[in-house]
């Protein structure tokens, strides 16, 4: 006589497998949240450090990042309108990684790479 438990828990089994391959071979899983090391990134909740890691260009800029706005000519004969310039540096909210800093990772290549997608911070309430 069959065991009709023992069936169950094969096919239990069967389909968590299935699940597992099908997240990794990017059939499901969606973008993952991390923690920036010196070598890649570590996935919450996945034990293992990613090292085959790409990154969005925007989180690649210098630190500091600066350019002065182009020199415009004033009107008036003030000084104050004198032809000038002005620096720009790079706001905060978009300077490059650093480590430890958490990050959206999104599978690619059917999850043969990683691509760090951007910098998360806690929300702090809106405007």
């Amino acid at each position: 006589m069959k065991n009709p438990f023992k069936e169950l828990a094969a096919l239990i089994d069967e389909q968590a497998k299935k699940r597992v391959n099908d997240g990794f071979t990017g059939q499901w899983i969606t973008s993952q949240i991390g923690t920036v090391t010196a070598k890649g990134v570590m996935i919450d909740g996945f034990p293992y450090e990613l090292t085959n890691v790409y990154v969005n260009r925007a989180c690649t800029l210098n630190e500091p990042y600066m350019t002065n706005t182009k020199n415009v000519a004033g009107g008036s004969g003030d000084a104050q309108y004198e032809s000038h310039s002005h620096p720009v540096i790079t706001p905060t909210p978009i300077l490059p990684l650093h480590i430890g800093d958490r990050v959206k990772v999104t599978p690619i290549n059917g999850g043969q790479y990683w691509c760090i997608d951007c910098v998360i911070v806690p929300f702090t309430g809106g405007a």
